[in-house]
């Protein structure tokens, strides 16, 4: 029997690293030794029990890329030795929005390494067609960053056009690849707002036309030193969510017909303020959910051809068989880091 390592959540708090068999892949799906794997911000609420739908046990992980090991009867778009990513939606497969390839809509969807067995391991199974080759000139790091860079850019392609004046709201992972995938598309003016100095800083150096520090000024101060009283912003993209705090902001400033997309929202509870405004002044407020395969593949050229710095908003790298120590770091310095890459060592 050939057994492989892996990471796994069993309880609160606990994750353990097990020896287990190593799978073998069906019909139509891909066997990855996975190389690198993010830690998004979903893993770290499912360590301390706060995630609405990730429970006890699993094994986190999906932000990852690897190498092809063994492919299942009817794969044809990826081959052994391929270095890919993968988009770890799995869908029925028979619904409307599934058929469209919208499998972030899918009312029965399950998300690798959320619901299922996840990359925090030697080897996980994938669904071939949601599996997307690497160019050469992209590394692993950038390759396990396509998946949060794919829901910033989602986010964007919803809601701005070229020639936007765009406002991201939170200076975070989500924030950072929002505020370079709307430049991507032809943003005229991107503007992150935050409350860490540091974040802003790397916005700044990422791209971003200005910063508004909302510790030191308010989101309307802000924007009307940079743009004048009328604040002509054309989309402004919450990517912090939480208890809408920062919807409630944005709402208060918004010109009439401006376009809010909102990415962040996590909370179970959140109440949309000021319905008078949205209704009066025509305020156009989406949802963005995840992404769609051509998001993926949007990134991946975007990436390749600089213009989405994805490997630029790693802070913190750690080895798969230190990963205690990687949670027992968040749990001391949660405001001093952005994204966490794991190399998918156990030695």
């Amino acid at each position: 029997m050939e057994t492989m390592k892996r990471a796994r959540l069993v309880s609160l708090k606990n994750i353990q690293i097990e020896t287990v068999e190593k799978p073998k892949p069906k019909r139509g799906e891909v066997l990855i030794r996975v190389r690198k794997c993010g830690v998004c911000g979903s893993d770290i609420s499912a360590f301390y029990g706060k995630h609405t739908y990730i429970h006890f046990p699993i094994v986190l992980g999906h932000e990852f890329s690897g190498d092809i090991a063994e492919v299942g009867e009817g794969v044809n778009n990826v081959a052994v030795g391929d270095r890919v990513t993968v988009l770890p939606h799995v869908g029925c497969g028979k619904c409307d929005a599934c058929r469209q390839e919208k499998y972030n809509l899918c009312n029965d969807l399950i998300v690798i390494g959320c619901q299922t067995t996840g990359a925090y391991a030697e080897y996980v199974i994938a669904p071939a067609k949601v599996t997307f080759k690497l160019p050469d000139e992209m590394t692993y790091e950038q390759g396990a960053c396509v998946e949060p860079s794919s829901v910033g850019y989602h986010g964007v392609k919803r809601g701005v056009k070229k020639g936007d004046v765009v406002v991201v709201m939170g200076a975070g992972t989500i924030g950072f690849f929002a505020m370079q995938g709307a430049n991507a598309v032809g943003a005229s003016k991107t503007i992150v707002c935050d409350f860490n100095r540091e974040r802003l800083e790397m916005a700044s150096r990422f791209g971003a036309s200005a910063v508004v520090n909302l510790g030191k000024e308010s989101l309307k101060e802000g924007l009307t030193r940079i743009l004048g009283s009328t604040v002509p912003v054309d989309c402004f993209m919450d990517c912090v969510g939480f208890d809408g705090s920062a919807m409630k902001d944005i709402i208060s400033v918004a010109r009439r017909g401006a376009t809010v997309v909102s990415i962040g929202i996590i909370a179970k509870e959140f109440n949309i303020p000021n319905i008078p405004d949205l209704t009066e002044h025509e305020l156009n407020v989406l949802g963005s959910s995840m992404f769609w395969p051509q998001d993926f593949a949007d990134v991946i050229r975007l990436i390749s051809e600089g213009k989405i710095k994805a490997d630029g908003i790693i802070s913190h790298r750690y080895k798969i068989a230190d990963i205690k120590e990687m949670f027992e770091m968040v749990d001391k310095h949660k405001e001093n880091f952005m994204k966490i890459m794991l190399d998918i060592d156990f030695n």
